[in-house]
């Protein structure tokens, strides 16, 4: 999956730490969860029948995007952030699930795994130096209840 152009590549670090929150149905914003590079962060409700609305993401040590699939609306535009910053995909009070999301960072590794209706756990899709992968569905009409990430 092709990403958008960075003239910056070169510059940065391998990321040094992921941080996401996750927007559930019926929740509203759940706690936010950080973890350093080499561990995973978990957000959402896996196993529990709701749909995750939105996702915000930090990355930090690096530069990245992120991009949301959401029913009805389809691929929106990439958010992209500099490293700490945060960046927010899907939607909220509009009650649309999200069913994919892709992703990359600038330099170094980001691997995501979705939790998907009536699937689980997928397994994991990275992306390395500037290029992007997604995880999660299109087209099925499923919802992803969790998220889980890691970079290295």
């Amino acid at each position: 999956m092709a990403g958008p152009a960075n003239s910056q590549a070169g510059l940065l670090a391998a990321p040094t730490g992921v941080c996401a929150q996750a927007h559930m149905q019926n929740h509203g914003w759940l706690q936010g969860q950080c973890v350093q590079a080499g561990e995973v962060v978990v957000v959402g409700l896996a196993g529990e029948g709701l749909q995750m609305e939105a996702l915000s993401l930090w990355v930090d040590g690096t530069n990245f995007c992120v991009m949301g699939h959401v029913q009805a609306i389809g691929w929106q535009d990439w958010a992209c952030a500099a490293a700490g910053d945060g960046a927010t995909v899907g939607t909220t009070g509009q009650g649309l699930r999200l069913e994919a999301v892709a992703y990359g960072v600038q330099t170094g590794m980001i691997c995501g795994n979705a939790y998907v209706q009536d699937v689980g756990w997928q397994g994991w899709y990275c992306g390395v130096d500037g290029d992007y992968n997604a995880a999660g569905t299109t087209g099925q009409d499923r919802r992803i209840e969790a998220l889980a990430f890691f970079v290295e």
